[in-house]
């Protein structure tokens, strides 16, 4: 949400505390990932540190020249993991879904929540 009304208050301030907030975000999903002991599937592990590097990157070029259009592309990557994780996927066939407990436990990051 800072990031969404950083841009459209077009505010210099706001966007660099907006980016940083939202990095220092991203830097703790870096660090989870990177732990030995992450739960995380290496597939879907792979694609989230790949965004969090490109968040790096593109990070570093707002906080030098903070552009209220550029926010448009982080806005669209943190809804969009942020979207994916409350996706609960579906068991492959009726006969997993008979053995699956009632309850399922809650997917990685369940818990975080982005609203960069």
């Amino acid at each position: 949400m800072r990031l969404k009304d950083a841009r459209e208050a077009n505010d210099r301030a706001a966007i660099l505390a907006a980016v940083r907030l939202n990095w220092r975000l991203w830097t703790i999903f870096q660090a989870e990932l990177l732990d030995p002991n992450c739960m995380v599937p290496e597939s879907v592990r792979a694609n989230v540190l790949s965004l969090a590097n490109f968040v790096d990157k593109h990070s570093v070029e707002l906080v030098a020249r903070p552009v209220p259009d550029k926010l448009d592309i982080l806005i669209s990557i943190n809804r969009e993991l942020a979207g994916g994780l409350n996706e609960i996927p579906e068991p492959a066939s009726n006969d997993i879904a008979a053995a699956a407990p009632a309850t399922r436990p809650a997917p990685a990051f369940a818990s975080l929540t982005v609203s960069a």
